[in-house]
């Protein structure tokens, strides 16, 4: 068996599910899948190319969306058709004869790449009970957020201590929550009301040192480090606050570097 027929260990695909058309899609290294409902169309979008085989044997996605891993996670089934990926990066699909198989190349310009590569959509839910929130400010990683924001409303520092206690109980599974960055946080503003993420920020004002309609960015203020930036997301209006008085919101989350 030649070096480019090994398969690829696949354990850091991503899926994701079109609740309305049951389509999946997967993003595999530089390739995206997409596979319908009922198995019968394939697209896919790869530099490396594709080869097709027959697998007579195939099942079939009549009794609503399948998704698998191989135990050696070396391939993937989606509504009956398998997936694998070559060491020279072509990827093997193996579906029931009368499968069409489409491929394309991927786009040549960065965002449009970054386009493809995402196959998510702001606010959908992921297995994990965590929120897709975008693609970060820079483009490189994706973006997921608690489906809600901390207890209480908080202080910088307060809110620091919390998420380090989130982080040791691995909320949602997961032990690298963070305050989001002013750039971050601006991409969760300009999507909070798209699919489960409406309705789940706070956007009333209050009075006294209580700001819950501000949420804390990571990104320090104006003036050192004693003050932290933050937007308030009825209309993004963006300020500071000192660290150590105000008590504001705050939304935790995690980043997912697109590989």
């Amino acid at each position: 068996m030649s070096d480019a027929t090994v398969k690829k260990k696949l354990k850091d695909a991503q899926f994701s599910v079109n609740p309305v058309t049951g389509l999946i899609t997967a993003s595999i290294g530089d390739a995206k899948v997409e596979v319908s409902a009922d198995g019968k169309t394939v697209t896919t979008y790869s530099k490396d190319g594709v080869a097709q085989e027959i697998a007579i044997d195939a099942a079939r996605a009549g009794e609503g969306t399948q998704i698998s891993l191989s135990k050696d996670f070396s391939a993937a089934v989606l509504n009956g058709v398998t997936i694998k990926q070559a060491a020279d990066g072509h990827l093997v699909i193996a579906a029931a004869a009368g499968t069409v198989v489409i491929n394309k190349p991927p786009p040549a310009n960065d965002t449009a790449i970054a386009a493809v590569k995402e196959a998510l959509e702001p606010g959908q839910t992921m297995a994990d009970g965590t929120v897709y929130a975008g693609l970060s400010a820079d483009g490189k990683s994706r973006m997921f957020a608690m489906p809600e924001d901390l207890c209480m409303s908080e202080t910088f520092n307060e809110a620091v201590k919390t998420v380090s206690i989130v982080n040791r109980q691995k909320e949602y599974g997961h032990d690298d929550w963070q305050i989001p960055s002013l750039e971050n946080l601006r991409v969760l503003q300009k999507n909070q009301n798209e699919g489960v993420l409406k309705g789940s920020f706070k956007t009333a004002a209050s009075s006294g040192s209580d700001c819950p309609d501000w949420y804390w960015s990571s990104t320090d203020g104006p003036h050192g480090a004693d003050s932290a930036r933050v937007v308030r997301f009825a209309d993004g209006d963006e300020n500071w606050y000192p660290k150590d008085f105000n008590r504001l919101s705050c939304r935790p989350v995690r980043l997912v570097p697109i590989l």
